[in-house]
C-alpha cells in the first residue's frame, strides 16, 4: 500500500471572456468519504415495538457540494471582484466566488469530473504499457 501522488491541473473557464483558469485537485476516494461524512447525519430509529432499529442518515448536500469544492480549487488566475479588481486567491475568496459567481461550482464539478477521467484514461494507457 502506498499514498496516492497529489494530482492538481489547470482547466481554462469554457466560454468566460476573462479567459478564467482553475487550478483543481483530484480528490481520492477517502478524501471524498471523509468530506461526505463530515455533511450527514445519523440516527437510529425504532419503527415497531420489537423491531431492530433503523439507520436514518441525512446527507446536506449543499453543504457536501460547498466542502467538495473548497477541497477541490487550489487557485485560480483572472478572476475578479464585483469592481473588476484581481481577486487573489485565498479559502475567504473562494468562498466568495462559490456564493457570488453564477455557475461556480457546476464548472468546478465539471473539472472534477474531466480531471478524474484523464486519470483513469491515463492509467489504463499505463497498464497497457
Amino acid at each position: 500500500m502506498k499514498i496516492t501522488k497529489k494530482v492538481e491541473r489547470w482547466f481554462t473557464v469554457p466560454q468566460d471572456e476573462d479567459g478564467a483558469k482553475l487550478l483543481i485537485k483530484h480528490l481520492s476516494p477517502a478524501e471524498t468519504q471523509s468530506i461526505a461524512g463530515e455533511c450527514s447525519t445519523q440516527k437510529f430509529e425504532f419503527r415497531g415495538e420489537g423491531d431492530e432499529p433503523v439507520m436514518i442518515q441525512n446527507q446536506n448536500v449543499g453543504q457536501l457540494t460547498e466542502k467538495l469544492t473548497m477541497a477541490s480549487v487550489k487557485g485560480w488566475e483572472k478572476i475578479y471582484d464585483e469592481d473588476g479588481k484581481d481577486l487573489p486567491f485565498n479559502p475567504r475568496n473562494l468562498r466568495k466566488a462559490i456564493k457570488g459567481i453564477d455557475g461556480f461550482i457546476n464548472v468546478v464539478s465539471e473539472f472534477r469530473s474531466q480531471l478524474s477521467e484523464e486519470l483513469e484514461k491515463e492509467k489504463k494507457d499505463q497498464e497497457k504499457n
